[in-house]
Formats: C-alpha cells, sequence, structure tokens
C-alpha cells in the first residue's frame, strides 16, 4: 500500500508525519484512577452523548466537560467512534491549564466509554508533548507510531 501511497501523495507535495500511538491498559488506567486528586470545590464534570451533525456526516459523540466556577474550562471528547473503540481529544482552555481539568475531564469520559463497551483510543502529533504526557497519566502506553500521509490542498492539481 506504502508505494501506492507515495505515488499519489508525494507528487503533489504530500508528506508523511509520524503519529504517535498509544494503548489502552485498564491496569494502568486504575492506577491512575487510584491516585486522581479530588475534584476541587469550585468544579464539577458533565458527561453527556451528543449528536453532532456537519457537511458530510451525522455522529454521536461522547463529551465530558469539566467547569469551574460555572465556566466550561476543559473539555474530552471522543469524535470518532467505531468498531468498539473510541478516539479521545483534549482541550483545555490556556488560563486553565496545568491544573489537572484536563486529566480530571479524561478519567470521567474514559470510565463512560467503558461502562458503554467501548476502548478508549489516542494518538498524537510528535510535537504535541503535553498530549502525549496525559495519555501515559491517565492509562495509555505508548506502541510503536504509524505514519500519516498529509499534503496541503492548496498544492494539489
Amino acid at each position: 500500500m506504502a508505494p501506492l501511497l507515495e505515488s499519489i501523495f508525494l507528487p503533489r507535495k504530500g508528506f508523511i508525519v509520524p503519529r504517535k500511538m498509544f494503548k489502552f491498559s485498564h491496569e494502568k488506567y486504575q492506577e491512575a484512577i487510584d491516585k486522581q486528586s479530588a475534584m476541587p470545590d469550585n468544579a464539577k464534570i458533565v458527561v453527556v452523548k451528543e449528536r453532532i451533525e456537519g457537511d458530510f456526516c451525522k455522529n454521536d459523540e461522547w463529551v465530558s466537560r469539566l467547569f469551574a466556577n460555572g465556566k466550561c474550562v476543559s473539555t474530552c471528547s471522543a469524535p470518532m467512534t467505531g468498531g468498539g473503540y473510541a478516539e479521545l481529544g483534549v482541550e483545555t482552555h490556556p488560563d486553565y491549564q496545568g491544573r489537572g481539568y484536563a486529566t480530571l475531564a479524561t478519567l470521567a469520559l474514559i470510565q463512560t466509554l467503558l461502562e458503554n463497551s467501548l476502548i478508549p483510543c489516542w494518538s498524537a502529533w510528535p510535537y504535541r508533548e503535553a498530549s502525549q504526557s496525559l495519555a501515559e497519566k491517565v492509562g495509555f502506553v505508548p506502541i510503536p507510531n504509524v505514519n500519516a500521509w498529509l499534503w496541503d490542498e492548496n498544492e494539489c492539481d
């Protein structure tokens, strides 16, 4: 498959970027739960399943939102699910990073996914060191990288 992809992508200014991959570990997750810090008094987590409707698809997405003083400051979502797996994505407002909010929101979503027979998945770009650190903190272990094939649409014929 790689030679075919190379013949398509490379002439169109495509490029390959390694993607850091992680596998969920129930044991590491349980260790993370056992070490989990207490929820701050001013915070609460809401986990919901939402219907997302875009231009090309409709999808049900699990989302965990952490609110501090009534403001959503961290979100962990599972925008892609299938085959019993759910890919996670996390965002935390820059003013609230480094306080453990992403960890709490992510652990809450992982619990919900497991209760719904979904195995969480994690991948990150090599330069996203905070994402890689968070993955390991909440129960994922690194596995070999995979190649992501990318291109700039402006460069395509």
